[in-house]
């Protein structure tokens, strides 16, 4: 019988060119198990190597997440469907992505091929404001704050259990509405202290949300150069001691059990 209870590995925590170009950290993505269901969130480039490193086989996963159209998040896309299907031999699992990665927009063109999109069972498109429903999870699809105009967050639900993913966003009050109320969140925190960078949230912003949201706890990863050389446990402490909300800063590869972590707190 499969395991009930919801589990997270991080293939990477890489979140800058400097950081994934040299693989200082690794660029796999998420991957989120409950029951016999599991997702694929971001696809980087790395993500079959490190997949297959940290005992995740790849051609078990039922649903690819798709936050942007983005080399450093999504460039291993198509990767991920053909280790999924075994490059179209069986027509299964589900993407769900946002429209440029599907068809492109104005200044992008898409990451993700026609060849591969075919592949899958099922190809979606979509929008803020949706909810769709894989086996016993269910997925809100929320709007995030950055350069690929379509960008798109995650509200995943299972077993009553909420863990919100806003993947790549800048910090916006938009997303005080977006994730309240989520248990566990999951945030992409570029830049250490005060320091910005167009399209990275930074140690400020993850705090000043956090304070706004008080999920049960908040795990940090998409780590850029600047974050790596400040040591993102260091700035993990200090946006816990100033939100009051127990804070982790994950390494590549590091599993977590979403069950005891929050029983734990």
């Amino acid at each position: 019988m499969a395991d009930k209870r919801g589990k997270l590995t991080f293939l990477g925590t890489g979140g800058d060119g400097i950081v994934i170009g040299k693989q200082i950290l690794a660029s796999g993505g998420i991957i989120f198990q409950y029951g016999d269901t599991q997702l694929h969130i971001d696809p980087g480039p790395g993500s079959l190597v490190k997949a297959k490193q940290h005992k995740i086989n790849l051609r078990e996963t039922t649903c690819i997440l798709a936050s942007q159209n983005s080399l450093f998040r999504t460039g291993d896309v198509n990767a991920a469907i053909a280790a999924m299907t075994h490059h179209g031999l069986d027509k299964r699992g589900v993407l769900i992505c946002n429209e440029t990665l599907y068809r492109g927009a104005e200044g992008f063109q898409t990451y993700l091929n026609k060849n591969e999109r075919e592949m899958v069972e099922r190809a979606l498109s979509v929008r803020p404001g949706q909810k769709i429903g894989i086996n016993d999870v269910d997925i809100s699809i929320l709007r995030s704050y950055q350069k690929d105009p379509n960008a798109l967050g995650f509200r995943i639900v299972a077993d009553g259990k909420s863990i919100g993913i806003p993947c790549e966003t800048i910090l916006d009050t938009g997303l005080f509405e977006s994730y309240k109320g989520v248990d566990l969140l999951i945030l992409n925190v570029r830049m250490p202290g005060n320091l910005q960078e167009e399209g990275a949230m930074n140690t400020r912003d993850a705090t000043t949300l956090l304070k706004k949201l008080r999920p049960k706890t908040c795990l940090i990863t998409g780590f850029g150069i600047k974050m790596v050389d400040a040591d993102p446990r260091e700035e993990a402490r200090s946006i816990g001691r100033e939100s009051g909300v127990h804070v982790e800063a994950v390494s590549d590869g590091q599993k977590f059990s979403v069950d005891e972590m929050l029983q734990s707190l």
